[in-house]
């Protein structure tokens, strides 16, 4: 009965230790990739920025209302060249993706259109709702009034407001459109005195 007991704190013992070994490696391994993950995330973002509102050489970032996050509106950016400003870069987050949340940016011009939009990170499905960072279906944001955007399915109207649906992933498709919708909204909402 002893020699069982001794064998349970030993082997207890033994699993502590890795536990504590596995524990501090991955720590450590947090520690040295935090700073390099955080670099890569800010690298994106401002390629985004840059995508969203080209022309601008400078982006300040603009207090946000209250309920805005809540909405999906992480923050807000003014883009500005040459001291004027000329849009503004909405960074979003859709939560209603096929395969979760979509990080993205939103350009909006002070000429009340859609400059751009940009997918910064997704966990879609690869041939279908990955497809949202693709020209085809990016371009079809651009130069769309602040109005209230529809998926339609089927081949492109060319009507404003319409967004085509991505075959098979009509779910992001969507999704993406509803971030837009988000933006230009509270666009519409706060930013008219701004103009």
């Amino acid at each position: 009965m002893a020699k069982q007991s001794d064998n349970i704190i030993k082997n207890a013992m033994i699993l502590f230790m890795i536990t504590v070994i596995a524990g501090t490696l991955l720590g450590l391994t947090y520690e040295v990739t935090k700073e390099p993950i955080r670099i890569q995330q800010e690298k994106l973002k401002n390629n985004a920025l840059k995508a969203v509102v080209f022309e601008a050489s400078d982006f300040t970032i603009v207090d946000l209302e209250e309920g805005a996050n809540e909405q999906g509106i992480m923050n807000l950016y003014e883009a500005t060249k040459d001291g004027t400003v000329i849009g503004y870069a909405f960074e979003m987050t859709a939560t209603e993706g096929y395969g979760g949340n979509i990080a993205l940016m939103v350009g909006i011009g002070i000429d009340d259109q859609i400059l751009g939009v940009d997918v910064i990170k997704h966990n879609e499905t690869p041939g279908l709702g990955a497809k949202i960072t693709e020209p085809a279906f990016k371009s079809e944001f651009e130069g769309q009034p602040v109005d209230p955007l529809t998926v339609i399915k089927g081949a492109p109207t060319g009507n404003p407001g319409d967004i085509t649906s991505i075959s098979g992933a009509t779910i992001t498709s969507v999704s993406v459109t509803n971030a837009v919708n988000v933006a230009t909204q509270y666009y519409n909402d706060n930013m008219a005195e701004v103009k």
